[in-house]
């Protein structure tokens, strides 16, 4: 496997698992508790 190769995939990667890990409480959030507000 290239080296550049490798390194894009990561970060890709890591990207992706921060993007979902940033986006699933917000919008998991007011689905499991509509009734408590979120904190601001």
């Amino acid at each position: 496997m290239k080296p550049l190769f490798s390194l894009s995939v990561r970060s890709g990667l890591l990207a992706l698992g921060l993007l979902a890990g940033l986006t699933a409480p917000s919008v998991a959030g007011p689905i499991a508790k509509p009734v408590l507000p979120v904190p601001a």
